[in-house]
């Protein structure tokens, strides 16, 4: 609130200002991803900072924007590009820096008041979606902190769906009415079905199993049981007979 007094504060057509900030966050976490002549030990500070600065923009902006949509149409159309950069793809992409974004996210976005136009929140739930598909990364060996990391990202991501779908006025927040799967329940037990009969499969492998895909499997074990309990807790209604058919099925 604080910091959204002082943005108001500043000069005229400041709203021009946000979307300024957030495309250059995003060529420098780009550029500090891709440069392999930096050495390794000088790219944790270089994107913590870079992180830092962009929760500092979304906490000062997204309450602005929640309050004029039509005047910040540039920075709402900017941010969906720059999250899925800074929440999926390295340096920022899967560790603690992408868990406290979707932090704000959720607190900002999908809880905040005014509330965002349908369109932005589609566009912010396809991303949290994906968040909590625990994906590993293709070509990229994680140590046993980056695998925690990356878990607890997508845990957030995924309790974040499971919140947002307890909300009784859900299909007036998405803009789409009647929708019996709003959240994609349903794709989200398939891709856990995939994981869980991947895991049987190469468990009766005489090679070890690869951390990744033990930390995977942990992962969807926790999902499944906090989904159970979710969808038990719904109001009637929100939960159709399909996804309880694949959640028997998993």
């Amino acid at each position: 609130a604080a910091a959204a007094a002082l943005y108001r504060a500043a000069p005229a057509h400041s709203e021009h200002v946000l979307p300024h900030l957030l495309q250059a966050l995003h060529s420098a976490v780009q550029k500090c991803g891709q440069d392999k002549r930096r050495r390794i030990s000088d790219q944790p500070d270089e994107t913590t900072q870079i992180a830092s600065l962009l929760l500092q923009v979304l906490a000062t902006g997204l309450p602005l924007a929640r309050e004029r949509p039509d005047v910040y149409k540039e920075f709402w159309e900017t941010l969906p590009k720059v999250l899925e950069t800074f929440m999926f793809e390295p340096p920022v992409g899967g560790t603690s820096h992408a868990r406290e974004i979707v932090v704000v996210i959720r607190d900002e976005v999908l809880r905040g008041s005014p509330r965002v136009p349908a369109t932005h929140i589609q566009q912010v739930l396809a991303l949290i979606r994906a968040g909590s598909l625990h994906v590993q990364p293709p070509n990229q060996t994680q140590n046993e902190q980056e695998l925690r990391e990356r878990e607890e990202f997508a845990r957030t991501c995924f309790e974040t769906l499971l919140q947002f779908s307890m909300l009784e006025d859900i299909d007036s927040l998405t803009g789409v009415e009647n929708d019996t799967d709003p959240l994609a329940i349903v794709a989200l037990l398939d891709r856990f079905q995939e994981v869980i009969s991947r895991y049987t499969r190469d468990d009766d492998s005489t090679e070890p199993l690869p951390r990744h895909q033990l930390s995977e499997i942990s992962f969807v074990l926790k999902a499944i049981a906090t989904l159970t309990e979710s969808m038990k807790k719904a109001p009637p209604g929100k939960v159709d007979a399909l996804a309880w058919q694949k959640l028997i099925g998993v």
